[in-house]
């Protein structure tokens, strides 16, 4: 019987194929370059929020209060890098389209070679599991958009906090050199005592005017990713502590990311491009031709890469888990030593003004305090942090 496609016609057809298939941008590889999480447990504010809620990116930076679901739903909407991600997967679907056109025209009565039934098969093959992984991708990019957003949200609440704490510190050593200066002129204290005194609040108004240009640091990082006005001013409506996730345990946490992690799926997917190779081979050719060796190799190395990529996935879990764990614990315990430290700063301000201390017992109680409203506020932050890392890291 006269095929309808001769050798010529199919050799121009498979070039044209893989020539369509070779301008599909290379979302196949493990690249997402995109740094970024999922929706969050927080008392006070719910954050899967996705950009899908029917509001515009320009409405919603209208107002200017700004909870962290609404910094999300902004993110995903405007940030640079997902409109660049979408624009770039349309471009790969057209692609597509062009392709499964060409493949389409190859009837399966026609196929008589290795060469045909990789043109038939396997580019129908690799072509669809190009728009999954690409799905995949652009899955995995915007989580990791999420968890940046949530990053810099809290690194602006920690700023803000931070300089809240400061001007708490800077108005109790001033009422120190009241104190200082009150007591100097009814000549009950020496004049070291003022020297101290000052000393404290020009060290006081530094820290002050560090921790201001913290907040502008840190909202002008925030506004950049969200691709908002790199002025623009927010009022953050403050989220509670971050709880722990529903993850009863560590076993259940590697579970769900074994389920859901994009890299897994998509190392799942070029095993089963890989297989599709090697049973070609089986029927139009032979594994024990060189490139029959080569697609078996293939197959191996692929599951190799499987199983690496499973167990950088269980390391990265752990210590996610494992730092959350930390770090929730560490915020009761800052907490206490706070009070303790507050506790202190009176009992010292007590025992000046009865004669029993001197200015300097005062300051240093008060830079204690400082230090461990510093560590609180830190301890807040990162915890926050680590819930949303450890999210990101099973999948959420």
């Amino acid at each position: 019987m006269r095929l309808p496609f001769s050798n010529k016609a199919w050799f121009a057809l498979s070039i044209a194929a893989t020539c369509m298939l070779a301008a599909t941008p290379g979302w196949a590889d493990n690249s997402v370059a995109v740094a970024t999480t999922s929706g969050t447990t927080a008392a006070a504010t719910t954050t899967n929020t996705t950009a899908a809620s029917g509001t515009s990116a320009t409405d919603t930076v209208s107002d200017n209060t700004l909870t962290l679901a609404k910094a999300i739903e902004i993110g995903l909407q405007s940030n640079s890098s997902l409109r660049s991600l979408r624009l770039q997967i349309d471009s790969a679907d057209t692609n597509a389209i062009l392709v499964n056109s060409q493949i389409k025209k190859i009837s399966a009565d026609d196929i008589d070679s290795l060469d045909a039934a990789k043109s038939k098969y396997y580019k129908d093959q690799q072509n669809k599991m190009s728009q999954q992984i690409n799905d995949l991708s652009y899955k995995a990019t915007e989580r990791k958009t999420k968890l940046q957003i949530q990053k810099l949200f809290y690194d602006c609440l920690n700023a803000q906090a931070e300089l809240e704490q400061q001007q708490r510190s800077a108005e109790r050593i001033q009422k120190n050199l009241d104190m200082v200066n009150t007591k100097l002129k009814a000549g009950t204290v020496p004049k070291t005592d003022l020297l101290s005194a000052q000393v404290s609040v020009t060290n006081a108004k530094a820290s002050l005017l560090s921790a201001q240009n913290a907040v502008t640091v840190a909202f002008l990082n925030l506004n950049n990713y969200l691709g908002v006005d790199l002025d623009k001013k927010w009022t953050l409506i403050k989220d509670t502590q971050l709880t722990k996730p529903a993850i009863g345990n560590l076993d259940e946490a590697l579970k769900q990311a074994a389920e859901k992690r994009y890299e897994i799926q998509q190392k799942q997917n070029e095993i089963q491009l890989a297989e599709l190779n090697v049973e070609l081979f089986q029927k139009y050719s032979a594994l024990s031709t060189y490139q029959g060796s080569m697609a078996k190799n293939d197959l191996e190395s692929t599951k190799i890469d499987l199983e690496d990529t499973k167990r950088s996935i269980e390391v990265e879990v752990k210590q996610a888990y494992l730092n959350m764990e930390a770090s929730l614990s560490s915020v009761d315990m800052y907490k206490e030593s706070q009070a303790m430290a507050e506790e202190n700063f009176r009992a010292a301000q007590i025992r000046y003004e009865n004669g029993l201390s001197t200015s300097l017992d005062v300051v240093q109680a008060e830079e204690e305090l400082t230090k461990t409203e510093n560590q609180y506020n830190k301890a807040v932050n990162s915890a926050n942090i680590s819930v949303v890392t450890f999210q990101n890291a099973i999948g959420e």
